[in-house]
């Protein structure tokens, strides 16, 4: 049972997390969503609209890959020893993934977003099968199916009503775009981890740096970099919403990071799912993204899907550790009597590799 103090430590790092990532939920869609200025733009609009979605994901990787260095120098780190490949290629679906995701919020609302990034646990399990040979639980494959239901539930309606610089069809197709990308870059670091096992750190200091350079060189090959100084210096306003935004997700990686070290994934992956809910239901009440009660049912299928999920597979891991831990005591009992009888010793040996052969094997 937890003492009070780790209940109170518990509660502080949920707050975190809420606070930060609602937030840059939140200031996010103000920055893409947003208009500026009281220039007639070219569609006939006031204000113009933030679009460098490569210039912002290059920022934040930046900042990210800064707060990693920092943190391998105020602590003792062991050295990286993964080769620089496959950050290089994690690297280019996490970009790729960013952006798109990013540039979606130009044509379709937040929760219309965040219910589609929900679903990346589909393309992560299917590219999971197709490339790294995985076998999935029929358990996994039942919640898979309720998110696809869900998000078909949400997305597909009898009647949309556009709004002002809406494009669905556009948005929807940058988030599918964004899922592949998610599929492909959780196949790649399965792959980098059957072969090297690098540390959180590592991972995420390499990773940023090899994303900082794509999105760098990305701003001035097309051409956002002299577009991005010219629009913050017209528009100086939107400066401390960029650093708002990156600052909580920076701060919010921190509070993410401890949950997991101190009290594990499960109650991290339940914080984060009632995160994401609330910042749909936020940002309902603030930006006026009104949701029917069927799009409310299919968040919440969702949602529920992705919790029930967390919840077994941390029961799943808990019967995995308790029988690898009977095994340990079988054998080492096995091992204790074979040198109390010598007779017996082969005997006991061939049952000892038969009892370690399932999680060898498995």
């Amino acid at each position: 049972m937890m003492s009070f103090r780790e209940k109170l430590k518990l509660v502080g790092f949920a707050v975190g997390i809420f606070a930060c990532y609602t937030t840059f939920g939140v200031i996010t869609e103000k920055i893409f969503r947003g208009r500026y200025g009281d220039e007639v733009s070219d569609d006939g609009k006031v204000g113009e609209t933030f679009k460098f979605p490569i210039t912002f994901g290059g920022m934040q990787c930046i900042f990210y890959m800064s707060f990693a260095k920092a943190l391998m120098y105020t602590h003792d780190h062991p050295k990286n020893e993964t080769h620089q490949g496959f950050y290089a290629l994690i690297a280019i679906f996490y970009v790729l993934g960013k952006v798109t995701s990013h540039l979606s919020l130009q044509w379709i609302p937040y929760p219309t977003q965040i219910i589609g990034k929900a679903s990346k646990p589909i393309p992560v399990m299917l590219f999971g099968v197709l490339i790294g040979g995985k076998r999935i639980k029929i358990r996994k494959v039942i919640f898979v199916l309720m998110i696809v239901f869900g998000v078909m539930l949400f997305v597909f309606k009898d009647k949309y009503e556009k709004r002002d610089g809406e494009n669905p069809r556009l948005g929807n197709t940058l988030i599918g775009i964004s899922l592949l990308m998610d599929g492909l870059c959780g196949a790649s670091e399965d792959r980098m981890r059957s072969i090297s096992k690098p540390t959180p750190l590592n991972f995420m200091h390499f990773v940023n740096v090899w994303s900082s350079i794509i999105l760098v060189i990305g701003t001035f090959v097309f051409g956002e970099a002299p577009k991005f100084v010219n629009f913050i210096t017209a528009h100086p306003e939107i400066i401390k919403y960029l650093a708002l935004a990156i600052m909580t997700g920076g701060i919010g990686q921190i509070f993410i990071s401890s949950m997991v070290s101190h009290f594990g994934p499960l109650p991290l992956s339940i914080v984060t799912t009632t995160r994401k809910f609330f910042s749909v239901f936020l940002s309902v009440i603030i930006f006026g993204n009104s949701l029917s009660a069927r799009q409310w049912t299919s968040a919440g299928i969702i949602f529920g899907a992705l919790f029930l999920d967390a919840v077994f597979n941390k029961k799943s891991k808990i019967n995995t550790v308790s029988d690898e831990k009977t095994d340990e005591q079988m054998n080492n009992n096995e091992v204790g009597n074979s040198e109390a009888n010598g007779d017996d010793v082969v005997k006991k040996e061939i049952k000892i590799s038969v009892i370690n052969l399932p999680n060898d094997k498995y």
